[in-house]
């Protein structure tokens, strides 16, 4: 284009410096093809940023996608429009000849017949048969198949409950719409969305970046400590009889820094800790904590915990000390235990994830004998299938004998031991410039009566630049009066768009570390975390056990349950990958059930990632039609006050909800809600950058809170707060106003413990009495004029 072609002249105007005199055109063509020639240099890099532009912005991926979609599907005479909207007739097949030989025929009149024979037995067991496998709901007089009449349209259309159970239980997709034009159109306009776009075009921008450019140096250039470079330590590189390391031993003191010029150390590479999370711990959340971490295979850990008379007290997990797989390590001090545990374990890394498909490094688990995935450990790794499998070490540690309702302050370091013997010290205190390092607060006991928590979902990014955009609304949550404080953070699950992906987890909890290192995080497994490992790869909590002390959940791939006690409140968290057409999973439901009728706190909140009252095609999912009928009695019928769900990265509020799934529209004057009427339900919207459709259903639409939910597809990230005070529960949702860099308010709820002064009878008591008033009035005079005898007389 112009601009382009005016870019090019100023390079050859400015950077050439090849001499052309006495050259020929061709001559002159081949000099400028050169590498090493400024002028084909600078027209490349320029090419490259014009591309990187074009890619990055979703604008490729977009072009690519529609311009195979247009002959494969959107145009009218599209290859699958045109395929199943044509009409086979079978019968004619008979008269056709095969391979333009007269003498055979496509089909003989027997081989006609054999057709017609399958499609009757097929017209009539089809449908009983289905309905018995799929309870698809088909009419046993309906007929499926016609040989001489087969339009794949109509049998899709008549076999559609069929398509939609198994698209949903056998790969997860869930179809809407009656039609397969329709189920098409709606899939592709709720998937195919700008963030769709941008994400893969962030993952082929990075792959166009990496072809274009070099960023590792030789081995040669890792001798020459004036040019920064990045390396992995591998006992077996070496140069000049040197071990090539992280830093060279022979400046190991200058350059053991975070801040060193020289291969600093950073979270990519693993020696600074990353992958943080932290939580108290569920079963005694008043004294005890969680933190969990990540550092390179060849990186070990060291803890550091500072009591509130500023004393540091640090525990440390070493290689020499590894037994096996895990090295292990703990101290005691006034009262309180630290115990450390470091693990290697493979990770998930791929080389290229495209969100439907990925290319990995290598595997992470194999199967053994009885069928299971069993994950590769650190002594096994040479029993590996492949060898390119990439190690991390995964290190927790757990503090017991805190003191109620305290704030700690930590630092984790991650520490490598050089060739000489001495270690290198790598703090995240010192990388993230956190002067007073991160801070552990545990939670207040059962006499507290008023405490705050930040409501947050569906970070769900694909690349990088996804997590660094949506933070911009943590930003500004922390600064904000109104949100800056808070006690702790539920989040409703989707860290990332794949569970199983190492690095996108690090996008994620790398990025929003101030948030997550520094406040206890209650997460909950959703989709994007099932089958993954995904939550208990970065996550510790203490799941329920039966009655001998056996874990109740024996499969954690798809996520874990759990409850725990925060002042007088109780907060259920439940997996909903476990749930299907049924509902949840019978062992989850019976845990439920026990849990909340076993609870006395005076509140009670459930965290769920599956919203059962949601804006979004996701309310007609079977399992989640399931849920709504399975639950919305118990919870209501339990005493349960909200529920947090997610999913359809829609903002919604519900009206309270009773146990026969009616709206309660009453409030008293001052506009508060009695909890008695029913539960609320709240569907947090996304901290990300994907937005989906927002779309009605009848079974959802009317009990919505129109005024304080956002019924039209989002723009932008939503969250919510809680603040909970005596006999009262507060509510305020928010939107973060990207042109503005502010908060505002989305809706505002208020809801008390004790029945309102119902409005209604407020209206007819201000009707009534002035009326009782003047009917007495006026029957008091007319009683006090007839008995002056002034009434009466003739």
């Amino acid at each position: 284009d112009e601009e382009l072609q005016a870019e090019y002249a100023y390079i050859d105007a400015h950077f050439a410096d090849t001499d052309c005199t006495g050259m020929t055109e061709a001559d002159k063509l081949q000099a400028f093809k050169q590498p090493v020639d400024k002028t084909y240099r600078k027209r490349m890099t320029a090419a490259v940023k014009d591309l990187h532009e074009f890619t990055e912005s979703g604008k490729l991926v977009e072009l690519l996608l529609d311009s195979l979609l247009k002959p494969l599907y959107y145009d009218d005479n599209s290859l699958l429009k045109t395929l199943i909207l044509h009409k086979f007739d079978f019968s004619k097949a008979v008269d056709l000849p095969k391979h333009n030989n007269p003498s055979e025929l496509y089909l003989t009149e027997s081989e006609y017949a054999k057709f017609e024979a399958l499609c009757d037995l097929l017209n009539t067991l089809g449908p009983s048969l289905l309905n018995q496998m799929f309870d698809a709901k088909l009419t046993t007089d309906q007929d499926l198949i016609h040989p001489d009449n087969i339009v794949l349209d109509t049998l899709i259309t008549t076999l559609m409950p069929v398509i939609k159970q198994i698209a949903a239980s056998l790969i997860g997709f869930n179809l809407t719409g009656d039609t397969f034009t329709e189920a098409v159109d709606t899939a592709l306009h709720g998937y195919l969305t700008d963030s769709f776009y941008v994400g893969l075009g962030g993952i082929a921008d990075e792959i166009i970046v990496a072809y274009a450019t070099d960023v590792y140096p030789d081995v040669t250039d890792m001798t020459d400590l004036s040019t920064p470079f990045v390396a992995q330590a591998v006992k077996e590189h070496q140069y000049a009889g040197e071990q090539v390391t992280y830093v060279s031993s022979k400046v190991a003191e200058l350059y053991s820094s975070v801040q060193s010029t020289v291969n600093p150390a950073t979270q990519e590479n693993g020696r600074v800790p990353s992958h943080v999370t932290t939580a108290f711990d569920t079963n005694d959340s008043t004294s005890a904590y969680t933190v969990k971490f990540y550092t390179a295979e060849d990186v070990f850990a060291t803890f550091k915990l500072q009591t509130p008379d500023g004393k540091w007290h640090s525990v440390e997990t070493s290689e020499e000390y590894r037994l096996g797989d895990t090295s292990s390590a703990y101290i005691t001090f006034d009262g309180i235990e630290i115990n450390i545990v470091t693990q290697t374990k493979p990770q998930y890394i791929p080389l290229i994830d495209l969100g439907l498909a990925c290319l990995t490094h290598g595997e992470v688990d194999y199967e053994d004998e009885d069928g299971n995935d069993v994950p590769y450990i650190f002594p096994e790794r040479d029993a590996a299938e492949k060898a390119s499998i990439i190690y991390w070490n995964e290190t927790t540690v757990k503090i017991k004998g805190l003191a109620e309702d305290t704030t700690y302050h930590y630092d984790i370091v991650g520490t490598y031991q050089t060739a000489a013997g001495t270690n290198l010290a790598f703090s995240l205190k010192e990388f993230s410039n956190a002067t007073d390092g991160f801070t552990l607060r545990t939670a207040k006991g059962k006499d507290k009566t008023s405490f705050e928590f930040l409501t947050i979902a569906d970070i769900q990014g694909m690349i990088s630049g996804m997590y660094t955009s949506s933070y911009k609304a943590v930003e500004a949550l922390l600064r904000d009066e109104r949100t800056k404080n808070f006690d702790f953070v539920i989040n409703a699950g989707d860290m990332v768009d794949n569970g199983k992906n190492f690095r996108q987890w690090g996008y994620a909890l790398n990025t929003y570390q101030p948030l997550f290192a520094n406040y206890s995080q209650i997460f909950c497994a959703g989709n994007h975390e099932g089958n993954t490992y995904g939550m208990t790869n970065f996550f510790d909590y203490a799941t329920p056990t039966d009655e001998d002390g056996n874990d109740l959940i024996t499969d954690v791939l798809g996520g874990v349950y759990y409850s725990f006690d925060y002042a007088n409140a109780h907060f259920v968290v439940l997996n909903t990958n476990d749930a299907d057409v049924n509902g949840l999973g019978e062992t989850q439901l019976e845990w439920l059930k026990k849990d909340l009728s076993s609870t006395t706190q005076k509140w009670k909140f459930v965290l769920m990632h599956k919203s059962i009252f949601s804006g979004g095609s996701h309310s007609y999912d079977g399992e989640v039609v399931a849920m709504r009928e399975q639950l919305v009695p118990l919870f209501a019928e339990s005493g349960v006050n909200i529920v947090f769900g997610v999913h359809d990265h829609t903002y919604t509020s519900t009206y309270l909800i009773d146990k026969d799934g009616k709206a309660s529209y009453r409030t008293d004057l001052k506009g508060l809600q009695y909890t008695g009427e029913g539960v609320l339900y709240i569907t947090l919207g996304t901290m990300g950058t994907k937005y989906y459709e927002y779309g009605t259903n009848d079974a959802v639409t009317p009990r919505l809170d129109e005024d304080k939910s956002i019924l039209h597809t989002l723009d932008s990230q939503t969250f919510g707060k809680v603040k909970v005070d005596g006999d009262k529960i507060e509510f305020v949702s928010y939107y973060y106003d990207r042109a503005t860099d502010s908060l505002k308010v989305v809706g505002e709820t208020e809801l008390v413990d004790h029945p309102i002064f119902d409005r209604t009878i407020a209206i007819a008591l201000i009707v009534v009495i002035p009326t009782i008033v003047v009917v007495a009035g006026v029957a008091i005079a007319l009683v006090i004029l007839k008995m002056r005898g002034i009434l009466g007389k003739k």
